[in-house]
């Protein structure tokens, strides 16, 4: 009986936000999914688990930061930016992209420890497979991405990564620099959006593999349909496609 109901509730909610607005937090996604959400193009709507298992991950990360606001007190460091998260932009040509980050670790001026200086948080909760990826340096290039809009953004040169595994609450940290070539591309990507008149001027970043199986950003991405239309996408699981022409 609940299990109905829930899912009938959760799939028919309204959009808690337009679309078609870009932030920082977009800037790592694929070009074409963004320039089919600028335009205002329809797309698969998320399903019932989806929205549980982004919805699960949105109140970890609001408790984790909670829990790391505690355990600074009476260290070198303080968060700034929580329970509210700060505001930061970044620019291209004549357009603003907004953005909320995670906050601050602010270093208290006194300390003079080698390394200590103010640091951007990044909170990421995942999954066990992306988790140990994590642990092993690998940083998904998208999380990359958004995070030096935000550096830019906020006058900062660092970042700390937390991750926390959602499976086992295991958690581990990541330092990474700004790199300033890599976010001047992602916002000329940005720039060719903003003027283009129609989303397939915008190459897609990502293809199939040799049988036609489709990697894991097209799979959850709301307009794999529409993006591979020519090509007949077939769905064999639930977030699984594989080109049929």
């Amino acid at each position: 009986m609940l299990t109905d109901k829930l899912t009938t509730y959760l799939e028919t909610l309204p959009p808690t936000r337009d679309k078609r607005e870009l932030t920082i937090s977009s800037l790592g996604h694929c070009g074409r999914q963004l320039a089919y959400r600028y335009h205002g193009q329809p797309g698969l709507s998320l399903d019932a688990r989806s929205i549980i298992t982004l919805d699960t991950g949105t109140v970890l990360h609001h408790d984790i930061r909670r829990k790391i606001r505690a355990a600074l007190k009476g260290s070198c460091y303080r968060l700034w930016g929580f329970p509210k998260e700060i505001v930061a932009e970044v620019h291209v040509g004549p357009y603003t992209i907004p953005g909320h980050a995670d906050g601050i670790l602010k270093h208290i001026g006194h300390c003079t420890k080698p390394g200590h200086k103010d640091k951007l948080l990044e909170v990421k909760t995942m999954s066990e497979f992306s988790y140990r990826r994590f642990v092993n340096g690998e940083i998904e290039q998208s999380y990359l991405d958004q995070v030096y809009g935000y550096l830019d953004g906020l006058g900062l040169t660092e970042v700390l990564f937390l991750g926390l595994n959602k499976n086992t609450g295991e958690i581990h940290e990541e330092i990474r620099t700004l790199d300033k070539d890599r976010l001047k591309a992602r916002l000329e990507l940005h720039r060719q959006i903003f003027e283009s008149h129609n989303p397939e001027e915008i190459p897609t970043e990502h293809t199939p593999n040799s049988k036609g199986a489709l990697p894991w950003q097209c799979n959850y991405c709301p307009f794999v349909l529409r993006c591979y239309e020519k090509q007949s996408p077939k769905k064999i699981w639930r977030h699984k496609y594989v080109l049929t022409q």
